[in-house]
């Protein structure tokens, strides 16, 4: 074997050893793929062809997969006999008749795929009482999580939840 400086050590030949390095002389480095024969090429085609159709079948699988909806805003108002065990400010801003209880929310979520539903306390309807929206955040943990108002004039707010 040639160890001189001038040695480059190309890939040049294919036989039984899939790869044999020689060292030439003086001659520029090239690099050359062996020859495939047709057992070779069909065998390497049909494994990318394989390779490809999984991923197509993977790409349809999972746009059949279903896609999670959250609804991150829902105000929850408490039905007429709700408001006696949770009552309500003065003056509440109330949303149209049979509209916002948390029934009317489960068939809004349900016609619309919506899975989830984060409740925000409704602060024009019960200021900073966050009772209604906790105990339905409680009842309804299946689809439900709750999220309070604090009175921000009030340093004890935190702890009075």
């Amino acid at each position: 074997m040639n160890s001189t400086p001038e040695a480059i050590k190309t890939r040049m030949e294919y036989d039984a050893d899939p790869f044999t390095t020689k060292e030439h002389t003086g001659e520029p480095a090239m690099f050359t793929h062996p020859s495939l024969d047709r057992r070779d090429f069909l065998g390497t085609t049909t494994a990318a062809i394989a390779t490809a159709i999984g991923s197509a079948t993977r790409a349809e699988s999972d746009k059949k997969k279903k896609l999670v909806i959250v609804d991150c805003h829902a105000h929850i108002y408490g039905t007429p006999e709700e408001e006696k065990r949770y009552p309500t400010i003065a003056k509440p801003y109330r949303p149209p008749e049979g509209t916002g209880t948390v029934a009317h929310l489960r068939k809004n979520m349900k016609d619309n795929g919506v899975g989830h539903v984060t409740a925000v306390q409704t602060s024009t309807y019960y200021r900073f009482d966050n009772r209604f929206t906790a105990d339905a955040a409680r009842r309804h943990r299946d689809f439900m999580v709750g999220i309070c108002t604090l009175d921000p004039d009030e340093p004890q707010s935190p702890w009075v939840m």
